[in-house]
């Protein structure tokens, strides 16, 4: 005899509140990055967001603030959408929280909570995005590789150096190599590049 399966129970309906209120915060989000391209920070760095670098731009700074709403509500990035909040007041909170802040705000809390690194805590694969004194502005690279090179010409002995690619706009390797010594001047700016995309966001 076939066993019989007792039906589910109905989902329950969900609130006009909360209709309106995951509306209402799903709009307002853009106001933490809509317009981080037009930054007066990447004028500033000598930066012209336009095409592929704003789409860019645009992508890192949804991303960086998913995070911030996520870390000033307390809960885990991959939950802090409105679409899977069921609390009327949490998303009265974040709505706030979006109205009451900008994309210069989000940025400047990205750069408190991910401080710089050095050069002798990298590894092969790891991205990075620096800003030497010979380059206009920064640029997202990839350790590629470690080696040994004269530090002075009038030196024999060798000193061991760190090499980087630079990534494309698309995240590829392209052919320019930078070789920097590892005892030598840190670069200007080098940050761990945390973020599924690749850009030349300036810190």
């Amino acid at each position: 005899m076939a066993m019989q399966v007792e039906p589910s129970a109905p989902p329950a309906p969900i609130s006009g509140d909360l209709v309106r209120a995951r509306r209402h915060c799903a709009g307002i989000f853009e106001n933490l990055w809509r317009d981080a391209w037009s930054m007066p920070c990447y004028a500033e760095a000598g930066i012209r967001p336009s095409g592929m670098r704003r789409t860019t731009i645009m992508a890192a700074a949804k991303h960086r603030a998913r995070l911030f709403v996520a870390a000033k509500l307390g809960i885990a990035p991959d939950v802090c959408r409105p679409d899977q909040m069921s609390d009327v007041e949490q998303l009265r909170t974040y709505y706030r929280i979006c109205r009451d802040h900008a994309p210069a705000d989000v940025r400047a809390w990205w750069i408190e909570t991910h401080p710089t690194t050095t050069l002798g805590e990298l590894k092969i694969g790891d991205k990075v995005r620096m800003k030497l004194a010979a380059w206009p502005s920064v640029a997202s690279c990839e350790v590629t590789g470690f080696g040994e090179l004269p530090p002075r010409l009038d030196s024999d002995e060798l000193a061991p150096t760190i090499k980087f690619q630079k990534l494309t706009a698309t995240g590829r390797l392209s052919k320019t190599v930078i070789e920097l010594f590892l005892g030598g001047p840190a670069p200007e700016r080098l940050e761990r590049d945390l973020l599924p995309v690749h850009g030349g966001e300036p810190k």
